[in-house]
């Protein structure tokens, strides 16, 4: 029998209650209900919290999110922007009407040179559930323009 199944035929009522809440268990050796330890169900993939000292892990992605402006004042030139312990981010150009480029290495951007991104004109690029620490390297070929960047930590 698979761990948390019950035998055929037995009602959901069997199940032990603490204050008439019922909780997880498992059959023992001799068929009677125990609560499984942390280690078990953890490697059943199931998360259930057990304790104060071993909660159940709780997503943080957008929490902390931080916002840049910045204005390419130049034609064809290299900016950048730092990110530091990133889960998530999304850049884009204020304007729309023209198409950028995005780099993760530096001097791929300005005079477009692999490996590079090009992001068409009214679009945005955006990554998720990552764990990123480095520089966003971005250039358009049009001066004047603002890049916007929302990254969450």
């Amino acid at each position: 029998m698979a761990a948390f199944d019950l035998p055929s035929g037995t009602p959901i009522s069997s199940f032990p209650t603490a204050n008439g809440i019922p909780y997880i268990t498992v059959y023992d050796s001799g068929n009677n209900h125990a609560v499984p330890s942390a280690q078990y169900i953890k490697s059943a993939n199931l998360w259930v919290p057990i304790s104060t000292a071993d909660p159940m892990p709780v997503e943080t992605v957008g929490r902390i999110p931080v916002i840049y402006n910045t204005t390419m004042t130049i034609a064809s030139t290299e900016y950048s922007q730092a990110l530091t312990n990133c889960k998530k981010f999304i850049i884009l150009m204020r304007e729309n009407d023209t198409e950028f480029r995005i780099a993760f290495v530096t001097g791929k951007v300005a005079t477009p040179t692999a490996p590079y991104f090009t992001v068409p004109e009214g679009s945005s690029y955006d990554e998720d559930n990552i764990n990123f620490t480095g520089t966003i390297y971005f250039a358009c070929a049009s001066a004047g323009k603002n890049i916007q960047i929302i990254a969450w930590s």
